[in-house]
Parts: structure tokens; sequence; C-alpha cells
């Protein structure tokens, strides 16, 4: 890892199984994880990078993210793709489904987490933090697995993690937030389920 990287990536709150720093699961602490930790991190397949970056683009527009990426040194080249979708497929391939220490992968953890979560308030953080700590009592201490008898428990904190959020994000945003700060057995459970439904509002959970 580059030093300037390194010095960033050590600025971020590290993903840990206690909620005393603020919001446990914050995108920019997994982000800090899996550049540390690799595989513990579960990883965003093609495609939902790809919904990711069209989620911060309805948000921002393509211009903004992108320039807000370059001014991140997330590329070499400044040449723009033509579409949202193949630039997600060039962040992709810069970074090994954000799994290299390069860059573009803080650089797309920095935007996602500078635009969706300042829409999340105390009480909500509050919330989220609590359901984290059920979601991180449920697995087992390396956090590969689910502890034996506990998965209806985890399933259950997952299901109202995901909902909370999604009444603040909306669902689509929710899936893929979680689906980034994820150890891979989350990951597995989060897409085996549908989309929450998008009734919920910020105040109704």
């Amino acid at each position: 890892m580059n030093e300037k990287l390194r010095s960033d990536v050590d600025q971020v709150p590290r993903l840990t199984r206690s909620a005393k720093n603020g919001r446990q699961i914050s995108v920019l602490a997994a982000a800090a994880q899996r550049l540390h930790l690799g595989t513990l991190m579960a990883n965003p397949t093609g495609q939902e990078l790809r919904e990711a970056i069209a989620l911060v683009v309805e948000r921002v527009g393509y211009g903004k993210l992108y320039e807000r990426l370059v001014r991140l040194n997330a590329f070499v080249s400044r040449r723009k793709p033509p579409t949202a979708e193949l630039l997600a497929d060039r962040i992709y391939s810069l970074t090994g489904g954000l799994r290299r220490q390069v860059p573009a992968t803080l650089a797309f953890h920095t935007v996602w987490s500078e635009t969706f979560s300042s829409e999340i308030g105390e009480e909500k953080d509050k919330q989220l933090e609590a359901l984290a700590e059920r979601i991180n009592t449920a697995l087992t201490a390396d956090e590969r697995a689910v502890r034996e008898g506990h998965a209806g428990e985890l399933e259950a904190a997952i299901v109202d993690y995901e909902q909370i959020l999604a009444g603040t994000i909306g669902p689509a945003a929710a899936r893929i937030d979680m689906l980034l700060k994820a150890v891979q057995p989350v990951a597995d459970l989060l897409r085996k389920r549908p989309l929450p439904a998008a009734a919920a509002s910020a105040d109704g959970v």
C-alpha cells in the first residue's frame, strides 16, 4: 500500500465489534477494514457496483460524481467514460471489485459515504448501532460464519437494520450500503432476500 493511501486509510475508524466510536458499520470504516484485512469483508459484484454508481448519479449527477472521483485521485487518466455504467466497470476493474489497495477504492467509498451518510440522523444512528451489535453477536469471533443456534437472531437483526436504513435512504441504497460493509455471512443472507418495502419513512421504525 502506498504511503498516501496508507495514511488516508489509517485516519478512518476501523470497523470493530464495539459501537463506542459512533456509527459502527460506517462505509468508510468498512473500507478501512477491507483494505487492511482483505478477505474478511464480502465484495460487491460488478452489477452491484453499477447499481451503487447509478444511485450516486441519481443524487448528485454524473458530471459531479466524476469530478469528485478525479479530485480524489481515483484515476490516472482523466478521460471521462461516456456512461455511468462504463464508469462503474472502470472502477471495478481498477479496484478488483474494491479488493485492491488503490486510491480508486478509497475514492469510491468516500463518495458513497458523502452521498448517503449525511442523510442518517443521530437517532437512527443509535438504532443502527444497537442492531449492529446484535448482528456481531450472532457471528463467530472471526466473523466468517454464523454462531450455532443464532441464524434466526442474525436474520432478524439484518431485517430490522435494513428496514430502518431503507426508510432513510431508500431500499436500493440501503441494500448496497449494507453490502459494501458486510462480512460474508451477512452478504450471503442479504443477497437471498428481496429488497425491503419502500413504505418505511424516516420516522417509521
